[in-house]
């Protein structure tokens, strides 16, 4: 098979399409990842055939674009103000890949649009790769939206919500979409992204079955795949020594992350976590993102480290317990780790993987609006002291070691191409 893979944004949002390139790279087909020039780097360390779709583009620039991680404004500043300015170059940056490339399908993440259009207006079969739950928000789930909801809501209140975000996505995009739509010679839709999510065919949702199994009102032909898991970052290179030695030193620490996007948002949370480990004596690793944001920083105690990078899967098994944002790619590892987490959500889908990872008894959430010291260490104390939480986490991350998304994945590839006997898919009608 040839598969071009098509996506945009963060490290959380282009790292499981590699790791699907590398899954089809080692059952001998020819995957192309078409995404940002940032990630080429990193694409060819891995041996993964890329090529640009966009401009160059530097992740920090992006996340100091004013409100993009805002807790309600967030949704409406990266689709109006960074996604639709992007969409007609999408159409014919992907048209010319598909003439240069001629894949045999195509798999999209949904934000990536103008590409879906390509591809049908070449006849190119697309199968949407969804990242997060949250993306099926016509399914009977408990989906939550933003801050407002707890972790564990009636259903009557998410399918509210869910209402109100699709008529809320339907004013801000369809207008401007259908104007690009009609200016490429293309018909009127309605409810462009909401489809894109919810497309006919093969749809993948690339989490884990035991992190959110099917459920009614599913896309059709999907498929929930369990993690995909790619795990390097194209600026750090090298074990850091010092980080080792710090891990070898003592008891094992608290890991505090901001993933690889929020890190580059300036905030009180790295002398919160400071604080915390002070309260709790227990020792921490900062995970700081850039070697120049460790100017920010105060005078660190000895029992705690500041590294720029080190890789998650390696990592957070190695802690006590771990603190991050509750992006999909984090909030994932964490689940891998085995350890406790406390999850401070900012924006976007971060609410719904924190009462997800809440629900599912390894994690606690603070809002980041309510992150301070006295939070942060009460959290921390919870999931430390409470024995329920390590045992649930660890039995967590021992179904998640028993998945291999490959596996779904590929078979469920061939099926929808017409070159395997199709398994029976877990989406509803």
């Amino acid at each position: 098979m040839r598969i071009l893979l098509l996506t945009l944004g963060s490290h959380g949002d282009i790292h499981p399409f590699f790791a699907i390139a590398q899954a089809l790279l080692a059952a001998g087909h020819e995957p192309l990842v078409a995404t940002n020039p940032y990630f080429e780097a990193q694409a060819k360390r891995a041996n993964i055939p890329f090529v640009a779709l966009t401009e160059h583009v530097d992740v920090a620039e992006i996340m100091q674009h004013p409100g993009v991680m805002h807790a309600t404004r967030g949704p409406r500043v990266v689709l109006q103000e960074l996604t639709l300015p992007l969409v007609p170059k999408l159409f014919v940056a992907t048209q010319n890949i598909l003439r240069d490339f001629r894949p045999d399908a195509a798999i999209i993440h949904p934000i990536v649009l103008g590409s879906h259009w390509a591809c049908e207006q070449l006849n190119i079969p697309v199968s949407t790769a969804t990242l997060a739950p949250i993306g099926w928000m016509r399914a009977h789930d408990k989906i939550i939206f933003g801050p407002w909801r707890t972790h564990n809501p009636q259903l009557w209140a998410t399918r509210l919500d869910a209402w109100i975000g699709r008529h809320m996505v339907r004013w801000m995009l369809d207008g401007s979409l259908n104007k690009v739509r009609k200016d490429l010679g293309l018909p009127k839709q309605r409810d462009i992204l909401i489809n894109e999510f919810m497309r006919p065919g093969l749809n993948l949702g690339l989490w884990s079955p035991h992190f959110r199994p099917p459920a009614p009102g599913d896309p059709v032909g999907s498929v929930i795949t369990g993690f995909p898991f790619f795990d390097s970052h194209h600026d750090h290179h090298d074990e850091d020594p010092n980080l080792e030695r710090f891990l070898n030193g003592g008891d094992p620490p608290i890991i505090f992350a901001r993933g690889t996007t929020a890190v580059h948002i300036r905030s009180p949370f790295y002398d919160h976590a400071i604080a915390a480990c002070t309260a709790l004596n227990r020792r921490g690793v900062l995970l700081v993102g850039r070697d120049d944001y460790r100017a920010h920083l105060p005078k660190l105690p000895s029992n705690i480290y500041a590294a720029t990078y080190a890789p998650f899967s390696t990592l957070l098994p190695r802690g006590c317990a771990s603190v991050h944002h509750g992006g999909i790619g984090s909030t994932a590892q964490g689940l891998r780790s085995g350890k406790p987490t406390v999850i401070t959500p900012l924006a976007h889908d971060q609410f719904d993987n924190a009462a997800r990872a809440k629900r599912l008894g390894t994690s606690e959430t603070v809002f980041s609006t309510r992150l301070n010291a006295q939070t942060l260490t009460r959290a921390l104390r919870q999931v430390l002291e409470n024995s329920d939480v390590p045992r649930h986490a660890a039995d967590f991350a021992t179904r998640l070691h028993s998945e291999h998304p490959a596996s779904t994945i590929l078979p469920a590839l061939q099926s929808w191409l017409g070159l395997a006997t199709p398994p029976p898919t877990q989406g509803s009608h």
